[in-house]
């Protein structure tokens, strides 16, 4: 999966994704009513942002630049069934599962400027 992703805080250096692809059961499932609209979690990936270039030479993630982030979520032989839902849910924490960024860029994530309007706006596909 590629995504294209815009950091709006310039202190921030590094970030999180975490990317899930989710089978979600009909509303209605006849076959067995418990399992009406259950997410199951096919398969996920977790990637630090700082080794979207390089896994040998990390770097620090520029504000209002759009970076791509190519994430690999594996080949998996699981078919998605008549009347059920593909979901992609992106986000950038998995606690407890992900350990928090450092204590340093925590820091620099909460002293960046607040969000709003920026060039990575300007550049939204």
């Amino acid at each position: 999966m590629s995504l294209r992703i815009c950091s709006l805080r310039p202190a921030a250096r590094d970030s999180d994704w975490v990317v899930k692809l989710i089978d979600v059961y009909p509303d209605n499932n006849p076959a067995d009513q418990k399992m009406a609209g259950y997410q199951l979690m096919v398969v996920d990936e977790i990637f630090r942002g700082r080794y979207r270039q390089s896994f040998e030479k990390p770097s620090a993630i520029a504000a209002n630049l759009i970076n791509e982030y190519v994430i690999d979520l594996r080949a998996n032989n699981h078919t998605f069934k008549k009347g059920h839902r593909v979901m992609v849910q992106v986000q950038s924490t998995l606690v407890p599962t992900l350990r928090s960024q450092p204590a340093e860029v925590r820091r620099e994530h909460l002293q960046g400027s607040a969000l709003g309007l920026s060039d990575c706006d300007a550049a939204r596909l």
